[in-house]
């Protein structure tokens, strides 16, 4: 779908360039372009992306890298995660064999909330009062989040995979701090604020996007109605955050 940042060839001032080949048919990449901060935000101004088909995933497997290719230090040992989904990738691959569709996938990671040794009550205090906060995607050192905490859907986040996203300054992807990192806890949280988005409700069912959008539809709101509502209070609640 997209090349992966090449964190080895990046400094605080340079890009790294793409690593594809003219026999790579990439969905959201053309061949042979540099790429920078633009490649990755969304114009919302113009409601378009900045650049159109320079697209690449900041984190490979979801582990945060810094220039050097070295690990970001987060909540969650990236050097064990990331050896760890390599290793399941390859043992899983060489048992497809070469006529398997599942052959031309691969486990790109998972994130968690780690609740281990809490109580079911304590475990939905714990994340409710996290996402009341705002800070349920976390990930700085001895927080809840555990595997792939950078992780994102370059489908699904093309243009959000760091809070940055929102804005139409210039930032630097190689100095990001851990609330500019995105991951899936940015978003999905135990809230749902309306509008004015000054009253908010709590639950740990709020958590689904689906759900979300239910409620969007028992109020009468289209699907889009209902969408646009959501992108509005995930705006807010990344305004607030930073």
């Amino acid at each position: 779908m997209s090349p992966e940042y090449d964190w080895t060839n990046s400094t605080s001032s340079t890009d790294a360039t793409l690593s594809t080949t003219a026999g790579d048919s990439l969905l959201f990449t053309d061949l042979d372009t540099t790429i920078g901060w633009k490649a990755i935000t969304y114009d919302s101004a113009a409601s378009a992306p900045y650049q159109v088909q320079k697209a690449f995933n900041l984190y490979e497997l979801g582990v945060p890298r810094t220039n050097g290719n070295e690990f970001i230090i987060t909540s969650q040992d990236g050097p064990e995660n990331f050896d760890n989904i390599t290793n399941i990738n390859t043992c899983v691959k060489a048992n497809l064999g070469s006529d398997s569709k599942w052959a031309h996938y691969f486990y790109k990671g998972s994130i968690w909330i780690n609740t281990d040794d809490l109580t079911p009550q304590e475990q939905n205090d714990t994340i409710i009062g996290l996402s009341k906060t705002g800070i349920l995607g976390n990930i700085t050192v001895n927080t809840l989040l555990k595997g792939s905490v950078g992780l994102s859907n370059i489908t699904l986040e093309t243009y959000t995979q760091t809070f940055e996203s929102f804005d139409t300054t210039i930032f630097d992807i190689h100095n990001l701090k851990e609330n500019q990192i995105g991951n899936c806890f940015g978003c999905h949280s135990a809230t749902y604020s309306v509008k004015p988005y000054d009253t908010t409700y709590t639950s740990m069912i709020y958590i689904s996007h689906l759900f979300n959008g239910y409620l969007g539809r028992l109020k009468g709101k289209t699907d889009e109605e209902a969408r646009k509502e959501r992108v509005n209070e995930i705006k807010q609640m990344v305004r607030s955050i930073k």
